[in-house]
């Protein structure tokens, strides 16, 4: 077995922050990572004094430093692909005139990475950065629908499904596949339909889906074959930019 190098551990600690997990405590770490306490105290000490995190003395916690952001910042203004990415969700949400996202495949998660919002009042809030199933709705299953088939199996059993819940999903699945798009209606939230496609990164496995979502209402009414064609368009574009993440 290859031990995490010090480095190795470092990125895991600056990863486990987020906009759920502002503030984090060394037990905390811990938890997540399983490393030991006193090499997570020497590791966020160095990455304290390197601007990397900062430390709450009172709460006795840290979170994201200011070095952070301006590698961020850095990063989001040299990178046009970004930049075209974005150009590109705002076309599309204008043409659909729904909620246009991106989703990235997390191991046995996807996690929203990119999204315009719709211009209605009415709409289904994600933020970016939220963790979503695969089992339920139109991203989701279009992810879990190009896993290999034992990777599909160690996620039934992941999410404890039995032999016939695993049955009907797979049909399912292979229809999704084999259509290159799925249209879901009310899977993950009852009010909610959404429509996804698959997006794919450099060695041809897949990386997330592009998705568009609305009120299950709204969604039944103006979501017809013009719009679908649309969202495979794009889909087969975004998937030349997509590769850079």
């Amino acid at each position: 077995m290859i031990k995490s190098t010090s480095v190795e551990k470092a990125l895991k600690i600056i990863k486990c922050f987020n906009e759920k997990n502002k503030d984090l405590s060394l037990n905390d770490l811990n938890l997540k990572l399983g490393i030991s306490k006193p090499t997570l105290y020497r590791l966020c000490y160095i990455l304290t004094k390197e601007g990397f995190l900062s430390k709450n003395k009172e709460m006795n916690t840290y979170r994201l430093g200011v070095n952070i952001f301006e590698i961020a910042n850095s990063y989001i203004n040299t990178s046009n692909f970004i930049n075209s990415i974005d150009n590109i969700l705002e076309e599309l949400t204008k043409e659909l005139g729904e909620t246009v996202t991106i989703y990235k495949r997390e191991g046995f998660y996807r996690k929203c990475i990119m999204r315009v919002e719709a211009e209605y009042a009415l709409r289904y809030a994600v933020r970016v950065g939220e963790i979503l199933p695969l089992n339920k709705g139109a991203a989701g299953k279009t992810i879990l629908s190009f896993f290999g088939e034992n990777e599909r199996y160690k996620y039934y059993d992941f999410i404890g499904y039995n032999k016939l819940e695993q049955s009907e999903l797979e049909e399912d699945l292979k229809n999704i596949k084999n259509n290159g798009y799925y249209i879901s209606y009310g899977e993950r939230d009852k009010f909610l339909a959404s429509a996804a496609v698959p997006l794919f990164g450099n060695d041809m496995k897949i990386f997330g889906a592009l998705g568009v979502s609305g009120p299950l209402h709204r969604f039944k009414e103006k979501f017809d074959k013009e719009k679908l064609n649309n969202l495979i368009k794009y889909g087969y574009i975004l998937n030349n930019l997509v590769k850079h993440f």
